[in-house]
């Protein structure tokens, strides 16, 4: 993806006395313009490098799951419960591609999930969209605790409920992060380091495909 920054000039016509046309100095070194610098921003090639590889589960886990389509991963970390009036995450500006995977065994069970927006404001849009739900009381209600993951981040853990009619609850580790023109997550009922090693993992690639 390319940002261009569209730059005015504004040009000053200098009348002279004479009526000649002024000329540049031959001795004055010819002035050079500074590039305006783009941010770097990922492409869809690279989520397949940053979501987990689902040939190679972690540790006693299976693939349950690899899913690609908008509607699926669009709305994948959202919590539906009846009579909840959900977000609007199928109404998202400048979505690119999504992609996660999802893993399950004995230990507990594990996602990897990126989505891709053609600028950085509306991965900001995204990630601001994503954040409402990991802290609303109406979702996981968790607390927005800062991360060292990407441009600006969150993990917490703890519980929530997963069935309200049932009132079955559910622990879990949730990060979600932004990075450059992507919002990234990790999550799962599993131990809490080990979503957190995940969510390194993640952010370390996405990280590496920026500089490449």
């Amino acid at each position: 993806m390319i940002i261009r920054a569209f730059v005015g000039l504004c040009v000053m016509l200098v009348g002279c006395s004479t009526g000649t046309t002024p000329t540049a100095d031959p001795s004055s070194p010819p002035i050079r313009s500074t590039p305006t610098p783009t941010a770097a921003l990922l492409d869809e090639v690279d989520l397949a490098a940053i979501v987990l590889d689902p040939q190679s589960p972690p540790a006693g886990l299976g693939l349950d799951l690899l899913e690609e389509s908008p509607l699926a991963v669009a709305s994948r970390p959202v919590l539906a419960h009846p009579g909840r009036e959900l977000p609007p995450v199928l109404d998202q500006p400048g979505f690119v591609a999504g992609r996660f995977v999802q893993f399950s065994g004995e230990p507990g069970g594990l996602l990897s999930w990126a989505m891709l927006f053609d600028t950085i404001d509306n991965a900001t849009r995204s990630y601001e969209l994503y954040l409402g739900e990991f802290t609303s009381p109406e979702a996981y209600g968790f607390e927005a605790l800062p991360a060292s993951l990407g441009d600006i981040g969150v993990c917490d853990e703890g519980d929530f409920v997963l069935d309200v009619e049932t009132g079955f609850l559910l622990h879990e580790t949730i990060c979600l992060w932004r990075e450059a023109n992507a919002v990234l997550a990790a999550g799962g009922y599993i131990e809490d380091s080990q979503v957190r090693a995940v969510a390194a993992g993640m952010d370390e690639r996405a990280q590496r495909a920026l500089d490449d």
